[in-house]
C-alpha cells in the first residue's frame, strides 16, 4: 500500500520530528515508522512444531537460524561452512557456522519448503510489530492477513523478548518465496529490472564470499563504526583481552552444554583457541601409580581407595576401555596421574584426586589447554548476604557435584588414567572418565548455589521445607543429589551425618570457607596459625601467613593486612625468600 504525502500551507509550521537513534552508518531523523519485511511461519523438525519471528533480507545472500532456534529444535549439523561477512563488501571478517537443512511452512500449513540455512547467534535485534492501526484495518477490509500482526508474539519460540527475530531469509530463498520458483528471478523496479536468487554457477573458494548489506543482521553499535578495527586497522596490541577470551570460551561452553535421555547434563572440555598438542603422559602416569599403590600400602588405606574405584564404576562415572581403541574425532591420548585424599568427619572419606598440571619435560599439561574459567569467589559476598536475610539458615551440598557431569565421548580420551586392581601391577587396567567432575523458586535455587554448595534461609518451616523437597525434586532430574541438609532451628528438615566412629557432627559447621555456629548463628573463619614458631622468620613465611586465611567477606582484613605489607617491604628490600630479615621487620611480624 502507498500513501501520498499530506498537503499543507506555506505558513503551515512543519512538524517536529522526533530523533531515534538507528543501527546505521550515519544519524537519521525520521518521524515515520519504517516496517521492515517481518512474519511468522512454522518452523517444522523432528516432531517439532514452532511459530517463529522471520525477516525478510535481500541484502544477505545467505539465510539464517538464531542458534538459541537450532538447540531448541535439536537440528542435526550437515556440516561446517567458513563464511567471509562483509559490510558493502570493503570490511570482512571469516567467521564459521553450521549448517542445517529446516522445513518451513505458512501459518496455516497451505505452503511449505526446505532451506539449508547457517547458524548465528544473534540474527538482529528485536523488532517491533506493525502498530498502524488504520493500515491494519484496510489491509483486513481486502481480505489481507499480516501474520505478524495478527498473531500473538508470545505463541512465537523467544529467549527473552517476544520481539526476537530468529530466522533471517536472505536472497537466496526471498526470490522463491514471491514465484515460488528456487532459480533465479527477475524483480521489475521503477528504475529497471534486478536479479535475485541463486545461480547455476558454483563458487569454488574454499570459503564462501558473502555481502550482507543490511546492517541490522550484524547488530552494530554506533560506537564501533569508527573503531580502528571497522576501518581494517588492526594491530598486534588490539587482541582480544582475557575478558573477551573467557566470555567467547563460556559462550562456547554453554552452546556445546546437551542432555542426555536420563536428563543428566552432557559437556565438552573448554578447550583453548590454538592451544598445543598434548602429549600422552603414559610413562609419567605409570610411575606416579607405582608410588601411590606403595603408599596406600604403608597406610594400609589400600581397600578404601579401591573401593572408591568400584563404587565410580558401578556408578557408571568412569569406564574400563581397551587401550589401543582411540575415538578418531578426539585430541589424541593424555593420561591423568591420580592420588587419594583422606577426609576424616566427612561425607566422603576418601577422595580421587586427579593431576590436571602433571607434565613432562617439554610438554604442556592438560590444564594449560582448557579455559580455566571464571573466578567465582566474587560470588560469595553476595551469597552470604543472602544466608544472613532470613530467620533460620539452611545448607547443604551435592554429592559428588562435578562426577555427575557425563562428558562427550569426543574428550574422554584425554581423561585416561590407569589403576592396579588390588594393588596388583599385574592387573593394571585403564579407565577414561564418562562423567566431568516453579520461576521464583528456580531463581531462589540459582543464586543459592556455588559450585557444589547450597546456602539458603527463610522466615518460615513451610517455606524452608518447600525449599529443600523442590530444589531436590528439580536437581535429581539432572542426577544432581543435594544431601547433607543443616540449619540452625529446626530439626525436621535435619539430615544428621555421621563420621566413621559413629561420632555425630557437631554444632559447628564450615561451608564457603568459613566456619558456622548454629547455635550462636555466627560466622568465623580461621585465624592466622604459627606453626613451627621456632623456625626464622623468612619472606617466604611472611608470604605463607599472607596467604594463609580465607576471608571471602573482608572482616579480617586489618589483620591479614600487616603480612601483605611486610611482604611488600621485603620485596622493595630486595631480600630473597630465605634470608634473614632486617630486625625491624622480623618485630612488627613477631607483633
Amino acid at each position: 500500500m502507498c500513501y501520498g504525502e499530506n498537503k499543507r500551507s506555506d505558513n503551515e509550521k512543519p512538524e517536529s520530528k522526533e530523533v531515534t537513534e538507528n543501527t546505521t552508518l550515519a544519524n537519521s531523523s525520521c518521524s515515520r515508522e519504517v516496517y521492515l519485511q517481518t512474519l511468522i511461519a512454522y518452523i517444522k523438525e523432528n516432531n517439532l512444531k514452532h511459530f517463529i519471528r522471520v525477516i525478510i533480507d535481500m541484502g544477505s545472500q545467505r539465510s539464517y537460524i538464531s542458534k538459541f532456534i537450532a538447540r531448541k529444535m535439536k537440528l542435526k549439523g550437515l556440516g561446517e561452512e567458513c563464511v567471509n561477512h562483509g559490510l558493502f563488501g570493503e570490511i570482512e571478517h571469516a567467521e564459521t557456522h553450521q549448517r542445517y537443512r529446516i522445513n518451513l511452512s505458512n501459518v496455516d500449513g497451505s505452503y511449505n519448503f526446505e532451506l539449508d540455512i547457517l547458524d548465528q547467534k544473534k540474527i538482529c535485534s528485536s523488532l517491533p510489530k506493525m502498530n498502524d492501526a488504520h493500515c491494519l484495518n484496510q489491509l483486513k477490509d481486502m481480505g489481507i492477513l499480516i501474520s505478524d500482526a495478527a498473531i500473538n508474539e508470545r505463541s512465537c519460540l523467544y529467549e527473552k523478548n517476544p520481539g526476537e527475530i530468529h530466522l533471517l531469509i536472505g536472497a537466496d530463498y526471498a526470490g522463491k518465496l514471491l514465484t515460488g520458483n528456487g532459480s533465479l528471478v527477475a524483480v521489475q523496479t521503477l528504475l529497471g529490472r534486478t536479479v535475485m536468487g541463486k545461480s547455476d554457477i558454483i563458487n569454488t573458494n574454499k570459503s564462501s564470499s558473502l555481502v550482507v548489506l543490511s546492517l541490522h543482521v550484524n547488530n552494530a553499535n554506533i560506537s564501533d563504526i569508527w573503531n580502528l578495527d571497522s576501518l581494517g586497522i588492526k594491530e598486534d596490541s588490539a587482541k582480544r583481552t582475557k575478558t573477551e577470551t573467557l566470555e567467547l570460551a563460556l559462550e562456547h561452553f554453554r552452546e556445546m552444554v546437551s542432555r542426555d535421555s536420563t536428563g543428566r547434563y552432557k559437556v565438552n572440555l573448554p578447550w583453548l583457541d590454538g592451544h598445543p598438542p598434548l602429549h600422552d603422559n603414559k610413562e609419567l602416569d605409570q610411575k606416579r601409580l607405582k608410588y601411590t599403590v606403595k603408599s596406600l600400602k604403608s597406610k594400609n588405606r589400600l581397600n578404601e581407595y579401591q573401593e572408591a574405584f568400584n563404587q565410580m564404576e558401578n556408578e557408571g562415572i568412569i569406564l574400563q576401555i581397551n587401550p589401543d581403541k582411540v575415538n578418531p574425532e578426539g585430541l589424541g591420548i593424555h593420561y591423568l596421574p591420580h592420588r587419594a585424599v583422606f577426609k576424616d568427619n566427612s561425607t566422603t572419606e576418601v577422595c580421587l584426586v586427579f593431576d590436571g598440571s602433571a607434565k613432562t619435560r617439554n610438554s604442556v599439561s592438560i590444564n594449560e589447554c582448557i579455559e580455566k574459567g571464571p573466578n567465582l569467589n566474587e560470588m560469595i559476598p553476595a551469597i552470604l548476604n543472602r544466608f544472613r536475610w532470613g530467620k533460620i539458615g539452611i545448607i547443604s551440598d551435592i554429592k559428588q557435584a562435578f562426577l555427575q557431569i557425563a562428558l562427550n565421548e569426543s574428550d574422554r580420551d584425554v581423561l585416561r588414567f590407569m589403576w592396579c586392581k588390588d594393588g596388583d601391577p599385574q592387573n593394571t587396567v585403564t579407565y577414561t572418565h564418562v562423567e566431568e567432575p516453579l520461576r521464583s523458586l528456580a531463581v531462589k535455587l540459582k543464586d543459592s548455589l556455588y559450585v557444589d554448595n547450597c546456602v539458603a534461609s527463610g522466615d518460615s518451616v513451610s517455606e524452608l521445607e518447600h525449599f529443600r523437597t523442590e530444589t531436590q525434586r528439580i536437581l535429581k532430574t539432572a542426577k544432581f543429589d543435594l544431601r547433607g541438609w543443616k540449619n540452625n532451628f529446626l530439626p525436621v528438615i535435619e539430615e544428621t551425618v555421621q563420621d566413621s566412629s559413629g561420632a555425630v557432627e557437631e554444632k559447628e559447621v564450615s561451608f564457603l570457607g568459613l566456619t558456622w555456629d548454629r547455635e550462636e548463628d555466627t560466622l568465623s573463619c580461621e585465624l592466622i596459625r604459627t606453626e613451627n614458631e621456632g623456625e626464622p622468620i623468612t619472606k617466604r613465611k611472611i608470604r605463607s601467613v599472607a596467604h594463609q586465611l580465607f576471608d571471602p567477606i573482608g572482616f579480617t582484613c586489618p589483620i591479614t593486612l600487616i603480612p601483605k605489607l611486610l611482604l611488600q617491604e621485603c620485596w622493595k628490600l630486595g631480600i630473597s625468600w630465605d634470608s634473614k630479615l632486617p630486625e625491624d621487620v622480623i618485630q612488627k611480624m613477631e607483633r
